[in-house]
Protein backbone atom coordinates (compact mmCIF):
# COMPACT_ATOMS: atom_id res chain seq x y z
CA UNK A 1 0.00 0.00 0.00
CA UNK A 2 1.11 3.41 -0.91
CA UNK A 3 -0.28 6.46 1.01
CA UNK A 4 2.10 9.09 -0.22
CA UNK A 5 1.69 12.31 -0.66
CA UNK A 6 3.28 15.78 -1.52
CA UNK A 7 5.17 15.89 2.02
CA UNK A 8 5.93 12.12 2.77
CA UNK A 9 6.11 8.79 1.69
CA UNK A 10 4.17 6.10 3.53
CA UNK A 11 4.26 2.95 2.44
CA UNK A 12 2.81 -0.15 4.03
CA UNK A 13 2.15 -3.83 3.75
CA UNK A 14 -1.15 -5.65 5.66
CA UNK A 15 -0.65 -9.30 6.55
CA UNK A 16 -2.90 -11.72 8.13
CA UNK A 17 -2.53 -10.61 11.71
CA UNK A 18 -0.53 -8.02 11.49
CA UNK A 19 0.61 -4.35 9.29
CA UNK A 20 4.18 -3.28 8.78
CA UNK A 21 4.78 0.65 7.77
CA UNK A 22 7.36 3.25 7.12
CA UNK A 23 6.70 6.74 7.09
CA UNK A 24 9.55 9.11 5.81
CA UNK A 25 9.86 13.03 5.61
CA UNK A 26 10.36 14.03 2.07
CA UNK A 27 12.09 17.05 3.11
CA UNK A 28 14.72 14.89 4.68
CA UNK A 29 17.00 14.42 1.61
CA UNK A 30 20.71 14.77 0.57
CA UNK A 31 19.08 18.42 -1.10
CA UNK A 32 17.83 19.66 1.40
CA UNK A 33 20.20 18.41 4.15
CA UNK A 34 23.56 17.74 3.27
CA UNK A 35 23.43 20.37 -0.37
CA UNK A 36 21.44 23.13 1.37
CA UNK A 37 22.34 22.53 4.84
CA UNK A 38 18.26 22.87 5.74
CA UNK A 39 17.02 20.66 8.46
CA UNK A 40 13.69 19.26 7.24
CA UNK A 41 10.68 20.97 8.72
CA UNK A 42 8.37 18.24 10.52
CA UNK A 43 5.11 17.35 8.80
CA UNK A 44 2.42 18.26 10.68
CA UNK A 45 0.25 15.25 10.38
CA UNK A 46 0.11 11.95 8.47
CA UNK A 47 -3.12 10.28 8.43
CA UNK A 48 -3.17 6.09 7.28
CA UNK A 49 -6.17 3.75 7.19
CA UNK A 50 -5.64 1.29 9.87
CA UNK A 51 -9.24 0.48 10.06
CA UNK A 52 -9.75 -3.08 11.99
CA UNK A 53 -6.12 -2.07 13.72
CA UNK A 54 -5.00 -1.86 16.61
CA UNK A 55 -1.66 -2.22 19.42
CA UNK A 56 0.51 0.15 17.87
CA UNK A 57 4.40 -0.26 18.35
CA UNK A 58 7.08 2.26 16.92
CA UNK A 59 10.46 1.76 15.61
CA UNK A 60 12.07 5.08 16.36
CA UNK A 61 15.20 4.82 14.20
CA UNK A 62 15.91 8.47 13.93
CA UNK A 63 15.55 9.70 17.46
CA UNK A 64 12.22 11.92 16.78
CA UNK A 65 11.44 14.14 19.74
CA UNK A 66 7.82 15.33 19.79
CA UNK A 67 6.43 12.77 18.16
CA UNK A 68 2.83 12.14 18.57
CA UNK A 69 0.35 9.11 17.43
CA UNK A 70 -2.95 8.26 17.80
CA UNK A 71 -5.80 6.09 16.65
CA UNK A 72 -8.79 7.22 15.93
CA UNK A 73 -11.98 6.04 13.92
CA UNK A 74 -9.99 3.69 12.24
CA UNK A 75 -6.99 6.21 11.27
CA UNK A 76 -3.54 6.11 12.31
CA UNK A 77 -2.69 9.73 12.99
CA UNK A 78 1.11 11.21 13.70
CA UNK A 79 2.12 14.41 14.23
CA UNK A 80 5.87 16.14 13.95
CA UNK A 81 7.38 13.71 11.88
CA UNK A 82 10.85 14.84 11.22
CA UNK A 83 12.54 12.39 9.72
CA UNK A 84 10.88 9.04 9.65
CA UNK A 85 8.93 5.96 11.66
CA UNK A 86 8.65 2.76 11.54
CA UNK A 87 5.04 0.90 12.38
CA UNK A 88 3.91 -2.25 13.36
CA UNK A 89 0.08 -2.27 14.23
CA UNK A 90 -1.54 -5.64 15.00
CA UNK A 91 -5.23 -6.68 13.83
CA UNK A 92 -7.99 -6.52 16.28
CA UNK A 93 -8.49 -9.82 17.90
Amino acid sequence: MDASSDKAYVYAMRGKTVMIGYVRNKEDNWKTVLRDLKEPEPLQTVVIDVEGYDNLVLYDIWGEEGLETEINAGKLIMRNVKYGILFKIFKKK
